[in-house]
């Protein structure tokens, strides 16, 4: 079997264009991961895109550098055999149009379905989503409905985002009202929330899922309310375990779409725990994962691949792992 390793950012996604980056330290670290992880379950048969500007990532892996962002000519790279590992943000549909192209090839994709991550990309849909299923969640409304209530002030993103990118806190109304009026995103608005910032990774199947990490987010707020994610600690937050799990469960029941590798992310404001975005596809946590839990993540969900089950994971024993953003 070969692997293919498709990281969109650092993958040639951007050719042409500027290359941020934070975005592109993220792609890397991500990348790496997960070819660290297939190297040491002894997986040498490995592929990967690169952008032409960035340098080969490892003697063994088979590199095709690319100077344009062209699908057509990605896909003439694959073959029958290739598993693919794809890596992309919701930002623009570039997650749901890189499956559906994937998804017409003759390989094998880790992926959740198209119509899951067309509903959870979206945070509008999502919120809808997961209050028909009673499932806590931030109030959210589009940019052109009524600013809901809220005494600490608003939270306004993408309503396609991945992550904090372009996430702002207004506390003054009139200040909210005017960064909406000159944007031409599609936005969304929800209260802020203060609490603990926290994100689960697991691992879904047929509408089941299993644990793989309680993570403690660190956030920081810049110059004009800019929301940034600093680092991320792996498996820093075991105490909400409990909560955590029935979340997964939860959420993985609501979209049984969700396929192998899934990241949530959650406040607690003290009282209850609210998740803010489901995230169907490989999120940075994946970078401290195998560490955290002594074990290979990539041989997990290969494992999951070969049995059509999920695989049994005791996250219990894991110990912290801080990444740096």
């Amino acid at each position: 079997m070969r692997h293919f390793l498709f990281e969109f950012i650092t993958s040639g996604g951007l050719a042409g264009q500027p290359l941020s980056d934070s975005l592109m330290q993220e792609g890397e670290q991500m990348v790496r991961a997960v070819m660290n992880d297939l190297l040491a379950a002894g997986e040498t048969n490995v592929v990967i895109c690169r952008d032409d500007r960035l340098p080969a990532l490892h003697d063994e892996l088979s590199h095709f550098f690319l100077d344009e962002y062209d699908q057509q000519r990605i896909i003439d790279l694959l073959e029958t055999d290739d598993l693919i590992w794809l890596i992309a943000p919701e930002t623009g549909a570039v997650l749901a149009e890189l499956v559906s192209v994937f998804c017409k090839q003759d390989c094998r994709l880790i992926s959740s379905s198209y119509d899951a991550i067309v509903n959870t990309s979206s945070k509008y849909n999502c919120f809808q989503v997961l209050t028909r299923h009673d499932i806590p969640t931030i109030e959210t409304v589009r940019s052109g409905d009524a600013i809901p209530q809220s005494n600490q002030g608003w939270v306004v993103k993408p309503d396609d985002g991945a992550g904090a990118e372009e996430c702002h806190l207004f506390r003054d109304k009139n200040a909210l009202l005017h960064f909406i009026q000159r944007s031409q995103a599609d936005l969304i608005i929800q209260p802020y929330i203060e609490g603990d910032y926290l994100s689960l990774s697991m691992l879904c199947h047929q509408g089941k899922a299993v644990m793989l990490a309680c993570n403690q987010q660190n956030i920081s707020i810049g110059s004009g309310g800019k929301i940034r994610l600093e680092s991320i600690v792996v498996n820093g937050a075991l105490p909400y375990l409990t909560p955590l799990s029935s979340i997964a469960s939860h959420i993985a029941q609501a979209f049984p779409g969700l396929y192998a590798y899934v990241g949530v992310d959650v406040i607690n404001d003290g009282e209850q725990f609210f998740v803010v975005d489901i995230n169907p596809r490989f999120t940075t946590s994946y970078v401290g994962l195998s560490e955290s839990l002594g074990c290979n993540v990539a041989s997990k969900i290969m494992q999951l691949l070969v049995d059509n089950k999920l695989p049994e994971i005791d996250i219990t024993a894991a110990i912290p792992v801080k990444i740096d953003l």
